[in-house]
């Protein structure tokens, strides 16, 4: 499946960080909403 695309360690970090910040304004708002 991942033969073509090379994913470097910068691309996996990125990744995380996306997942992180995603994760951290749901909070966000879902907290603030109350």
């Amino acid at each position: 499946m991942f033969m073509q695309t090379k994913i470097t360690k910068a691309d996996v970090c990125i990744g995380i960080l996306k997942m992180l910040m995603l994760n951290f304004l749901m909070k966000m708002r879902g907290s603030s909403s109350r």
